[in-house]
């Protein structure tokens, strides 16, 4: 499968937000974004930097999404759930990326099929 370059863009601000449950509550990084271009949202993540269980990288459903993901530490592959989309095999240090039309509402996780850690959780707001 064909390596993607990675694309410098410009990051929106990260909100941090508190999550409570009815059992405990923990703290949920919302990585919100602004459009690059009308309908086109692009977000890089480094695993292990800006990757975690409580990220929400939020994006409004019809946009065109590139998420880009470099592991610096291992070779990996990463995985959208429920679009059964991946970024191939990742060479250690070398950016791949994931593009589509986030047509779907609701929330998808995001992993690593080699360590089976969830990266993230991409949240789709309906319009």
């Amino acid at each position: 499968m064909k390596l993607r370059t990675l694309a410098l863009v410009a990051l929106a601000p990260i909100v941090f937000v508190a999550c409570g449950g009815s059992s405990s509550s923990s703290d949920t990084t919302v990585v919100s974004s602004s459009s690059v271009a009308a309908g086109t949202v692009e977000k890089s993540f480094t695993i292990g930097t800006n990757t975690g269980k409580d990220v929400v990288f939020e994006v409004q459903q019809g946009d065109n999404v590139k998420l880009s993901f470099v592991n610096p530490d291992a070779a990996d592959e990463v995985h959208l759930h429920d679009y059964d989309l991946t970024t191939g095999e990742m060479k250690k240090g070398v950016a791949s990326s994931i593009s589509f039309t986030a047509e779907n509402a609701g929330d998808f996780e995001v992993e690593s099929h080699v360590s089976e850690e969830l990266l993230l959780t991409l949240r789709v707001v309906a319009k």
